[in-house]
């Protein structure tokens, strides 16, 4: 397992730099980083391609739905489905739960931060409002609940998540998958 930490350690690291730096996580390093992982899995005695395969398909098929209505970035999904790739559907299904919780909790400081925690809020309400009135999903952004002060690089949540649920997992504790 040693090998994939040391592949999941340089792809966050990576992510974390590109997005933090150019707001963009870029294909030409999470492509190969998860290209590399399906071969390790492959050629590495233990879970195999079957698993790095299941790995990238779960977080796409979770986070597929943000991306289309533009809450999250490619690139973010990409990345995540590298983490899948290299670490499997077990370790990407609990990490996806702490990506969540981490984001939460960054979304709340930038709310107590900024104060518009309300008008955060309200937007958010808003944008239910119009699904739910026109049965429609339209981009979060162009249905005017969007403003820069709720940006963040979500790489920050993808790999503070995934080195927590490394850290809980090197503990026994797992959220969904053993």
């Amino acid at each position: 397992m040693s090998v994939q930490i040391a592949e999941l350690i340089l792809l966050l690291a990576v992510c974390l730099y590109t997005d933090l730096r150019e707001q963009k996580i870029k294909n030409k390093f999470s492509v190969p980083l998860a290209l590399l992982g399906f071969l390790t899995n492959l050629v590495l005695p233990g879970a195999g391609w079957a698993n790095s395969l299941w790995g990238m398909v779960l977080p796409f098929a979770v986070f597929f739905p943000f991306f289309y209505l533009r809450m999250f970035r490619a690139g973010d999904i990409k990345a995540m489905m590298a983490i899948g790739a290299i670490m499997g559907y077990r370790f990407i299904g609990n990490a996806i739960f702490f990506i969540f919780a981490v984001g939460l909790l960054v979304s709340i400081f930038k709310m107590i931060l900024y104060r518009n925690a309300k008008e955060r809020l309200g937007n958010l309400g808003r944008y239910f409002l119009l699904f739910f009135q026109t049965l429609r999903l339209a981009p979060y952004e162009a249905s005017g609940a969007y403003d820069k002060s709720a940006h963040f690089p979500f790489s920050i949540a993808i790999a503070a998540g995934c080195l927590i649920n490394l850290a809980a997992e090197y503990m026994g504790f797992y959220i969904f998958f053993r």
